[in-house]
């Protein structure tokens, strides 16, 4: 499925129930639940729309001030889970060799370009749409591959194929979700920029990709 059709079917099922008020709380962004869970995942981390993303935040904190706003350098596109949040991780030197020689695979592909353009809802999180021609996808499918000639699990939570960014999570109940479905309608074809994504980061780190908790476990460039 392309990018526009996926965001359009996440539209389409979604502002209904987030106009109901039918959103799904984060109970880990509440200061009184401990968070351990981590993981290993290859990363995008992005460093080009600061501007347009403070200027998007600041509009969404004044209609909807309870929602959870990822901080501009936790931002990310997830290309692969190798190994999905959790709190029964634990670090492991071999394994990261593994995922770092699977990495080291995709360094002869061509620099990828991702259009950031607009924002969509899901019951549970608030997406900036990137739309990168599937190449994403046939990175994704190499890893894939690879894992399996490695004879490695796959962990994803979810086979992603999408260039997205989550950038929203719902840490109550809304306050004005009427407001909120408003300015989503409105900002569906927002323009953010035009980014080359040539550097790659696998990681250990947190849910939601706190700066403070990531650890740079290998770089790859394009």
């Amino acid at each position: 499925m392309s990018s526009r059709g996926l965001y359009d079917k996440i539209h389409t099922e979604s502002i209904s129930r987030i106009s109901s008020n039918d959103v799904q709380v984060d109970e880990y962004l509440s200061p009184r639940t401990k968070d351990n869970r981590m993981g290993i995942s290859l990363i995008i981390p992005i460093t080009d729309i600061e501007r347009n993303y403070r200027r998007l935040i600041s509009e969404l904190t004044s209609i909807e001030p309870g929602l959870f706003l990822y901080p501009f350098p936790d931002l990310h596109i997830t290309i692969f889970d190798f190994l999905r949040g959790s709190g029964l991780y634990r670090r492991d030197q071999e394994i990261e060799n593994r995922f770092s020689k699977i990495c080291s695979k995709i360094q002869q592909c061509p620099p990828i370009e991702v259009v950031l353009c607009g924002i969509v809802f899901s019951p549970a999180a608030g997406l900036i749409q990137g739309f990168d021609n599937n190449r994403l996808i046939e990175i994704r499918e190499l890893i894939r591959a690879s894992m399996i000639e490695e004879g490695m699990k796959n962990d994803e939570r979810y086979r992603s194929e999408s260039a997205h960014i989550t950038f929203a999570r719902f840490r109550n109940r809304l306050e004005n979700p009427g407001a909120l479905c408003s300015f989503i309608e409105k900002n569906r074809d927002r323009e953010f920029g035009e980014i080359t994504l040539s550097r790659f980061e696998l990681v250990e780190h947190d849910w939601y990709n706190r700066e403070s908790q990531k650890r740079i476990i290998k770089e790859i460039s394009l």
